[in-house]
C-alpha cells in the first residue's frame, strides 16, 4: 500500500479554491484500498481532527516554521507528497531534501504574490528562493490552468524548459442526480460563493444590480462567504437602494452548498482579481445554477466546461454588464446549467501523474 501525503496550508472548513482540491484529493484516495492518506494542515481545520488528519498546534501564522518541524516523520515517511498550496511548496523547498522532493507534487492555483511584490517577511524567509526550488526540483508541477501557466512563464520568468510541468484542470463533485432538471421560473436568484475581499466586484456587481432594477428584473442576490470585507459589504449593503433584495448568509459548511445552490438560478462573481480558473463556477453549472463571470484570465479556461453560462466582455462596465445579464435572464430562465468536468476525471488525471511516478521510481 503506497502512502499518500496531501500537504496544504488551506483545508476545509476554508471555502477557497485550493483548500477545495485538497479535500478533492484527500477523498479520492480514502477510498482507495491501495493508499493510505493523510492530511496535513493548518489548525484552522482543527474542527476536522482525525486519524489520518494532522493539523498544526502553532498559528497559522507560523507556517514557515511549523509544519516540518511538526511533522517530519509523516512527510519522509511518504511514497508522494502533494503540496497544494504556496506554504507547503515553500516548505518542501526549505527543508525537503532531493531524495523527497523527487517524490513532490506541486499544484499552482494562481498567481503568487510573493514572488513579484515580496515584504519584508517573505524576503527574510527566503520564500522566492524556496518556493522555486521546490518548483524546478519536484517531480512534477501542476498548473490548474493554461492561463496561470503562462503567468508564471511571462510575469515570474519560470523557465519551463527546466520544470516538468503539465495542465491539469480541476472538476467538480459529481453524484449524478444533482441537477434537478429543468429550472422553473420563478424570478431570478443569484448567488454568489466566495471569500469576501474587495477584489473579488462587490462594489460593481451593487452597481449592476442597481441597474438591473431599473431595467425592471426582479431578483434576489445571496452572499455566501467569510472574510476581512465582511463588514464593509454589510456597509455598503445597507447604504444602497436595493438592500432589501440581497442577503448576505456568511461562512457555510461545504455540506450545505449544494442544497443553497440549488435554491438559486444564477451564479455571479465579476471578480477583478486575475483568477486562475474559477471552481465556483463550474461547482454552480454542476448544480444547474447558471454562471456569470468575465471573459479574462482562467475564467475562459473553466467555461469550456460549461453549458448555459455568460461570459461578459466589457470588463466594469456597469450598463454593459447590465444589459448583457438582463438579455440572459430574459433568454435563459427556463434552462439549466451543466458542467462536463467532474472529480472523477480530474482525479484520474492526477492519478495518472502518481502512477507514473512510481514507474519511474523503480
Amino acid at each position: 500500500m503506497k502512502k499518500v501525503v496531501v500537504f496544504s496550508h488551506e483545508f476545509p472548513p476554508s471555502l477557497g479554491g485550493a483548500g477545495t482540491i485538497a479535500e478533492i484529493l484527500y477523498k479520492f484516495y480514502s477510498d482507495s484500498q491501495d493508499y493510505a492518506v493523510s492530511v496535513i494542515t493548518s489548525s484552522k481545520s482543527a474542527s476536522y481532527q482525525q486519524g489520518d488528519l494532522y493539523t498544526s498546534f502553532l498559528p497559522p501564522m507560523l507556517w514557515p516554521i511549523s509544519y516540518y518541524i511538526e511533522y517530519k516523520r509523516e512527510l519522509e515517511s511518504a511514497d508522494v507528497v502533494i503540496c497544494n498550496d504556496p506554504a507547503a511548496i515553500y516548505n518542501a523547498g526549505r527543508y525537503f531534501s532531493n531524495e523527497l522532493l523527487s517524490k513532490t507534487i506541486c499544484f499552482i492555483h494562481g498567481e503568487e504574490k510573493y514572488l513579484g511584490d515580496p515584504d519584508l517577511l517573505t524576503k527574510a524567509i527566503r520564500f522566492s528562493k524556496n518556493f522555486l526550488r521546490a518548483i524546478y526540483n519536484s517531480y512534477k508541477v501542476i498548473f490548474v490552468s493554461k492561463y496561470i501557466q503562462e503567468f508564471y512563464l511571462e510575469q515570474h520568468k519560470v523557465d519551463m524548459e527546466l520544470v516538468n510541468a503539465s495542465i491539469v484542470n480541476p472538476g467538480v463533485y459529481s453524484a449524478g442526480n444533482d441537477i434537478c432538471g429543468v429550472v422553473k421560473p420563478r424570478g431570478a436568484n443569484f448567488i454568489t460563493v466566495c471569500r469576501l475581499n474587495e477584489r473579488k466586484g462587490f462594489a460593481h456587481m451593487l452597481n449592476v444590480f442597481e441597474q438591473l432594477t431599473k431595467l425592471g428584473l426582479q431578483f434576489k442576490w445571496n452572499i455566501v462567504g467569510d472574510g476581512q470585507y465582511m463588514d464593509e459589504l454589510k456597509q455598503m449593503i445597507n447604504q444602497s437602494s436595493i438592500s432589501n433584495y440581497i442577503n448576505i448568509l456568511g461562512p457555510v459548511n461545504r455540506s450545505q452548498l449544494p442544497e443553497i445552490y440549488k435554491a438559486n438560478d444564477y451564479c455571479i462573481l465579476l471578480s477583478e482579481l486575475n483568477e486562475s480558473y474559477g471552481l465556483s463556477y463550474l461547482e454552480a453549472a454542476h448544480f444547474g445554477v447558471k454562471p456569470i463571470g468575465y471573459s479574462r484570465c482562467g475564467v475562459k479556461d473553466v467555461f469550456n466546461y460549461i453549458e448555459n453560462g455568460l461570459l461578459l466582455d466589457n470588463y466594469k462596465n456597469i450598463k454593459s454588464n447590465a444589459n448583457d445579464i438582463y438579455s440572459f435572464v430574459s433568454s435563459t430562465s427556463m434552462l439549466s446549467a451543466s458542467s462536463f468536468r467532474g472529480t472523477k476525471e480530474f482525479a484520474k488525471d492526477i492519478e495518472n501523474i502518481v502512477l507514473k511516478l512510481f514507474k519511474d521510481k523503480v
